[in-house]
């Protein structure tokens, strides 16, 4: 997208932190609480193309339809995935707003009351984004200077660049993976430690037909299905179900004429 970040309401004061940080004194905690009701975290501008807001659409939905993901000892894991939705990743700051983020371990308020709940302050969800994906619709963005180096230096450990129309360069999937010395761009497309990775799709979504979309995908390569493609899915799997259920039927039929004849001509079809 075009925009870059949140212009935040002016403060008389600022804090040099950087959250996420669950151990701050209370004093800090008080200010920080300020920032955030303070804070402007709507910008009121659309989408910029029909494009991009199916290609968020996408990443969102399938994770939401889906995507089960376990812990080693089979336990459930929470994660958020959002869309367009601002960062503050420190306080008195103007966030920057990613087209899409990846956040696992981490659940959302049940309410929706307060600004705290509206918008992803780090230091309230205790952690940073774990994958962050921008989807370039034109050169102005700065996805691959500004937005970078915002990234880089916060500590996202997975940035993402998609430029389905290559706006940028020739690339159209650039991942950079976080290192001791900065972002290194990487042809690994596959997040272990999320059990998630992200591979180019040719198809349909949002009855648009296009051969660059971004998907999530496990640890095979296997794409995580849409809800319409998960219940078509369980539908293909019902049919194949019952088909197999009237075969077998079938068969039993059968088999119960064949014994009946059998009897019919004096031999017992257990004994032969």
């Amino acid at each position: 997208m075009s925009s870059s970040v949140l212009i935040a309401e002016p403060v008389s004061s600022q804090l040099e932190i950087l959250p996420p940080d669950p151990y701050l004194p209370p004093e800090v905690w008080e200010r920080l609480r300020t920032a955030m009701e303070e804070a402007r975290t709507e910008d009121d501008q659309p989408v910029d193309n029909i494009l991009s807001e199916r290609q968020m659409h996408l990443l969102f939905e399938t994770l939401h339809s889906s995507w089960k993901p376990t812990s080693p000892n089979g336990e459930p894991r929470h994660f958020c995935v959002m869309v367009n939705v601002g960062i503050y990743y420190k306080a008195f700051t103007p966030a920057i707003i990613p087209d899409v983020m990846l956040v696992m371990n981490v659940e959302l308020s049940e309410g929706f009351r307060y600004k705290s709940d509206l918008t992803y302050f780090t230091w309230s969800f205790g952690k940073l984004p774990d994958v962050v994906i921008e989807i370039v619709s034109n050169d102005e963005g700065g996805e691959d200077t500004t937005k970078l180096q915002i990234y880089e230096d916060i500590g996202v450990k997975n940035y993402v660049i998609f430029d389905p129309l290559q706006r940028l360069n020739d690339e159209t999937l650039r991942i950079y993976r976080l290192t001791p010395e900065g972002y290194k761009l990487t042809q690994n497309t596959f997040f272990p430690r999320i059990g998630l990775g992200l591979k180019i799709w040719s198809g349909t979504f949002g009855e648009k037909k296009y051969d660059q979309w971004l998907r999530w995908c496990d640890k095979t390569g296997a794409f995580i299905p849409t809800g319409a493609e998960q219940t078509e899915r369980v539908e293909r799997e019902a049919e194949r179900a019952e088909r197999e259920a009237e075969r077998a039927e079938r068969e039993a039929e059968r088999a119960d004429k064949l014994a009946a004849r059998l009897r019919e001509m004096g031999l017992d079809p257990e004994k032969l």
